[in-house]
């Protein structure tokens, strides 16, 4: 049986809904990494992020634990790079 487990769900979260035993010759596969975001500053969780498909800024704040009681809700610094090479910033 093939089945799909994703560890960010048990790392933050702490979701063991879809364990699954494994048994002699089983593999697991990890494809290589995605596109990545870094979350600093005000936030609970300041990590490396993967991002998934379609992901909003909520989201990824919310993996990284959501906001401090200090961050400045109203105000968001991004960060762009792009191609590995080209840099862009917004607020």
């Amino acid at each position: 049986m093939i089945t799909t487990f994703d560890l960010y769900d048990l790392l933050l979260h702490g979701d063991k809904s879809k364990d699954s035993k494994l048994l002699d010759g089983d593999v697991i596969f990890i494809p290589p990494v995605g596109p990545q975001a870094a979350l600093v500053g005000s936030v609970h969780n300041p990590a490396i992020y993967e991002l998934l498909r379609g992901e909003t800024l909520g989201g990824l704040i919310a993996d990284a634990g959501g906001a401090s009681s200090v961050a400045a809700g109203a105000r968001v610094s991004i960060e762009r790079i792009d191609a590995h090479r080209d840099r862009h910033a917004m607020e």
